[in-house]
């Protein structure tokens, strides 16, 4: 068996409740006790003029505080195309207001539910966080997903380029999906993810279903099969890649092998800095040394903050500069590695990796005294 990674990343991405709103469905409006940061919003307001991102969160849920500066990325890079961001919290004011008051990057509106009502009327059923809605100019529910999926998913309804009727086939699918999983009907949800996939190769919930089947039955080679046969078709998803590489590591596939997946991928993404600091980071955390994969990962950090653009700041360039980093450390540049990480730690500064940054700077400067010390003891 290849383990349970699939599970549990399939189990995260359960078709969503029967009951809660879905794409094609009338939005109902929000009711908010106060509003923390921002103008009111109210779907009278947006209508005809703007396209609305509400999200379910709350400050307990780590997901949800990874979430928020992807939620600012977004709020900043469709602005001026009338997109704007509402996220919604049923905790009580004083948390929210002390979780808000520090992170400077939420460039968004902040919202108190009102009992829980506007929760209920959206989520029923369904208790999920976070968890995203996409609203169209003429009020209708567009999309329900997760943050990860956001940017490409607003991309395609800014340039009137989403097609909402596919959406609602897919839901409907979704939810036959969700059927024959409860039943754990395999043959089901083989041919129901498969259909799903035909229409959307992109759709993560049938190919994490796939993906549990193959490891239900304990087929990692026809799952590597499957895997190669969605990247022929959309070789953008990095999800994809991601996936190969997991089933790769689950049944010890050699080194050599894996490298391969490492370099088609950087030469799909070769000129996506977001994906190339992700993949940078991934050959890091499962270096396969004695196959290159040191020049590798910092080839590929090196290019991914080449791409960056001269305006670039905050936590974008602050990624880049700690994938960079940690990539000089892993080849023995210890002191090249130093001087990255302190510019990422001032990059980070407001943002919730800030504190992380600073102790993986400590790391490498008690890694540097510590070389120092052990060649001038041989000496």
């Amino acid at each position: 068996m290849f383990g349970r990674l699939f599970f549990i990343l399939f189990a995260m991405t359960m078709p969503f409740s029967l009951f809660a709103l879905k794409p094609g469905d009338k939005a109902t409006d929000l009711e908010i006790l106060k509003w923390l940061k921002g103008n009111p919003i109210t779907l009278d307001v947006a209508s005809a003029r703007n396209v609305l991102v509400v999200a379910f969160w709350a400050t307990w849920a780590p997901p949800c505080i990874e979430a928020m500066p992807l939620l600012g990325d977004v709020q900043k890079k469709y602005a001026d195309k009338g997109v704007l961001v509402v996220a919604i919290s049923s905790e009580e004011e004083k948390v929210v207001s002390e979780f808000i008051h520090s992170r400077g990057y939420i460039n968004y509106g902040i919202a108190l539910d009102d009992a829980r009502k506007t929760f209920k009327k959206y989520m029923d059923g369904d208790p999920g966080i976070p968890t995203l809605f996409i609203i169209g100019r003429d009020g209708i529910v567009l999309w329900k997903g997760y943050p990860m999926e956001l940017d490409a998913v607003l991309e395609k309804v800014t340039a009137d380029k989403f097609d909402i009727e596919l959406q609602k086939k897919i839901t409907v699918m979704h939810d036959e999906l969700r059927k024959a999983m409860e039943k754990d009907s395999t043959g089901a949800m083989i041919n129901i993810a498969d259909s799903i996939l035909e229409k959307d190769p992109d759709d993560d919930i049938a190919l994490r279903c796939r993906l549990y089947v193959f490891e239900k039955r304990n087929q990692p080679k026809e799952a590597l099969a499957f895997l190669n046969k969605l990247q022929s078709r959309s070789p953008k998803h990095f999800p994809f890649y991601f996936m190969e590489l997991s089933v790769m590591d689950k049944i010890g596939s050699a080194p050599e092998e894996k490298r391969k997946v490492y370099e088609k991928a950087f030469s799909v993404f070769k000129d996506d800095s977001e994906t190339l600091a992700r993949l940078s980071s991934i050959i890091s955390n499962d270096m396969s040394f004695g196959t290159g994969s040191v020049k590798l990962e910092l080839d590929t950090a090196r290019r991914a903050f080449e791409l960056l653009p001269p305006e670039a700041a905050g936590r974008k360039k602050a990624i880049c500069l700690a994938v960079l980093a940690r990539a000089y450390y892993n080849a023995g540049c210890i002191d090249k590695a130093i001087l990255i990480q302190k510019e990422a730690v001032g990059d980070f500064a407001g943002f919730d990796e800030e504190k992380n940054a600073g102790n993986l700077l400590k790391y490498y400067q008690e890694a540097s005294d510590v070389n120092r010390e052990a060649l001038a003891s041989e000496k």
